[in-house]
């Protein structure tokens, strides 16, 4: 893959900042000890596993050798951290795939659309293993894995302390034979069953909708809370783009507020769901 341009520096900011306090709960540490460590206020120490504040080189390599990170992932962070850094610009990111995973699972709401598909965060693995098998950048015997790994992310939205999670999803996605007609059966039954969680708010898009500002497209919104940030996440077949700041941000939440008012409303797409499984059956 050609190399890609940054990533917005508050990407690369929150990015690191969650591989931070991984590792150090990883070591077993509070945050007033690792704060201890640097001679910080436990505040400031937040603020950086927050995405909030900069880290020097020197600290983040004290930090590192203290939580004992591997000499591989270590250097990766200190890549970040040069990143988290500079001076960036929305625009495309290396290791696009594993960025977004790591900021979904510190955002404190997701905000999904997909008009053809399920988006990965919500597929079953077998209908994960037809759509990744079908993947031009990696080997078809790489797809029960990376299928795997798309179900395990599932677990933060049934957790103790979910995040918030909206899905508008095009009618397409319900009547798109992935994996076959089994396969699709199972994979609505499992969205019905997820769009009963307290957390989840579920509508479909239906193809009576006609045009709306979001046809042709597919994108997340990711929101955190602490520090307020809004992420905007477009996947390509080979790499992705992030947006940080308006007016990008601003017109992806507008056209997600319009496709939410132009989809049928919660109760009317659960019966959408039941309608289209029973076809299947």
């Amino acid at each position: 893959m050609d190399k890609a341009t940054p990533a917005p520096r508050r990407v690369t900011r929150v990015q690191l900042g969650i591989l931070l306090r991984e590792w150090r709960d990883r070591a077993g540490l509070s945050s007033k000890d690792a704060a201890d460590l640097l001679e910080w206020h436990p505040s400031k120490l937040s603020k950086v596993e927050k995405g909030a504040a900069r880290i020097s080189a020197a600290e983040l390599d004290r930090l590192l050798d203290k939580y004992g990170v591997p000499p591989e992932e270590a250097e990766r962070m200190r890549a970040l951290g040069r990143e988290a850094r500079k001076r960036g610009v929305a625009g495309r990111v290396p290791d696009w795939a594993r960025t977004y995973v790591e900021l979904e699972q510190g955002a404190d709401e997701i905000k999904l659309y997909d008009g053809e598909m399920v988006p990965g965060l919500l597929q079953t693995d077998e209908y994960a293993r037809a759509l990744l098998a079908t993947s031009l950048i990696a080997p078809p015997e790489d797809a029960p894995e990376r299928a795997a790994e798309r179900v395990q992310r599932q677990q933060r939205l049934t957790s103790d302390n979910p995040p918030d999670l909206w899905v508008v999803l095009g009618e397409a996605a319900l009547h798109r034979l992935v994996g076959g007609r089994a396969v699709l059966r199972r994979q609505l039954e499992w969205l019905l069953e997820l769009a009963n969680a307290r957390n989840v708010s579920f509508q479909i898009l239906p193809f009576s909708a006609g045009e709306h500002p979001a046809l042709g497209t597919q994108f997340c919104l990711l929101n955190f809370t602490e520090p307020a940030a809004t992420f905007v996440y477009l996947e390509g077949l080979t790499d992705a783009t992030y947006f940080d700041r308006a007016p990008h941000t601003e017109v992806y939440a507008r056209a997600f507020r319009r496709l939410l008012v132009a989809a049928a409303n919660e109760r009317e797409s659960m019966r959408m769901l039941g309608d289209r499984i029973e076809e299947l059956s």
